[in-house]
């Protein structure tokens, strides 16, 4: 006897599944500025657009982390090439609090030792002002310098710098940097922003 398939029912339609965040996404981290005395450093490095240019900045609240955060900038080829070649402002504030206490330019206590140059350079003394010039003759060099294919070496002579003596505690890590906009704090550590308008060093 032939028999007939029995019809299945269609299945019944599961509702919708509810949207879920993508995977590792991260709410922005809270502005934790201090509500203390707090004192810490802005290390400046800015070029006036032109040729080239460039704006970086360090924040930390210890005076040993401002020191590696120059040597590794200024040793560093394209660091070289701005403060040698092209003339940029080198720049250490120090601040307490929302208030600036000194602006000090480091240009005097900075010593260059670069291949191919036999003698020490220094800056004649404040100022963005280049002391290598920048011409046909200099090209292979400035190039080799960029590209980091010279050995350089910098010194900074920290115990000529005279910083000021600060009040309250160190900023910490976990902290952000009021400076003079509480509203508009920095995070500590490393910022590079070549679009930011200079700032009054």
């Amino acid at each position: 006897m032939a028999t007939r398939p029995i019809a299945k029912k269609p299945a019944a339609k599961k509702p919708a599944a509810a949207a879920k965040p993508s995977v590792g996404a991260k709410p922005a981290p809270a502005k934790n500025v201090p509500t203390d005395l707090v004192h810490y450093f802005r290390l400046v490095f800015q070029v006036a657009p032109g040729g080239s240019r460039k704006a970086e900045f360090f924040v930390a609240g210890t005076i040993e982390e401002i020191k590696r955060a120059a040597l590794d900038d200024l040793g560093s080829g394209d660091g070289a090439y701005h403060a040698l070649y092209y003339g940029e402002t080198i720049v250490l504030q120090c601040w307490e609090g929302t208030k600036k206490v000194a602006s000090i330019d480091l240009h005097p206590f900075i010593t260059y030792r670069v291949e191919g140059i036999p003698e020490p350079i220094r800056f004649a003394g404040e100022g963005d002002n280049p002391v290598l010039e920048m011409d046909d003759a200099s090209e292979e060099m400035m190039m080799a310098m960029i590209e980091e294919d010279l050995d350089i070496e910098v010194e900074i002579d920290w115990a000529k710098v005279k910083l000021p003596k600060l009040g309250g505690r160190p900023l910490t890590k976990k902290e952000w940097a009021p400076f003079d906009e509480p509203s508009h704090p920095w995070a500590y550590g490393f910022l590079a922003d070549w679009d930011m308008p200079l700032r009054k060093p």
